[in-house]
This record gives structure tokens, sequence and C-alpha cells, in this order.
């Protein structure tokens, strides 16, 4: 019964692990994708192009929030099924 209860707490701590450093991934991808260049001239011009940025962001963020959700998902269907193991091999002791 440890291992399933190890498991459950190591599928936790990566779905968290995950949401937080997509998070970050998607903070530093949004700050280099979302920029656009102009040479059109001597100069090299950087802009903000915003749609970009906050359509990089929010992609990565919900990437990074279905994969932690399944990880989270399957923790939470391991314990469940402790739970009924553990019940139907009481019931079978009486």
């Amino acid at each position: 019964m440890n291992l399933e209860f190890d498991f459950v707490k190591v599928c936790r701590y990566l779905a968290v692990i995950i949401l937080f450093l997509g998070t970050i991934g998607s903070v530093m991808l949004a700050s280099n994708l979302g920029l656009s260049y102009d040479t059109s001239g001597y100069y090299l011009i950087e802009e903000r192009n915003w749609g970009t940025t906050i359509g990089v962001f929010c992609g990565g963020v919900l990437c990074s929030a279905f994969m932690s959700s399944i990880l989270w998902f399957f923790a939470e269907v391991l314990t469940k099924l402790s739970r009924i193991l553990t019940n139907i091999l009481n019931k079978g002791e009486k």
C-alpha cells in the first residue's frame, strides 16, 4: 500500500512543478517571441507585438495547466482505487 501512496505524492508534486515551471517558461517564451523587428533603415527597431505575446503566454499556461490537471487527476484516481482496495481487503478478512 505504501507504493501507491508514494506514487500519488510523486504525481501531485510533478503536477505542481509542471504548472510552476510551465508558467515561468511561458513568460520567457512570450517575452522572446513577442518581439517584432523592423530593419527598413540603418537601425534595428524592436517593437512589442502584444497579440503574439499574450497568445504565446496563454497557450503555454493552458498547456501546462492541462498536463498538470492530468497528473493531478491520475493521483486522485490512484487514491480512490487504493481506498476501494483497502475496503475490499478489510471486508474479506471479516
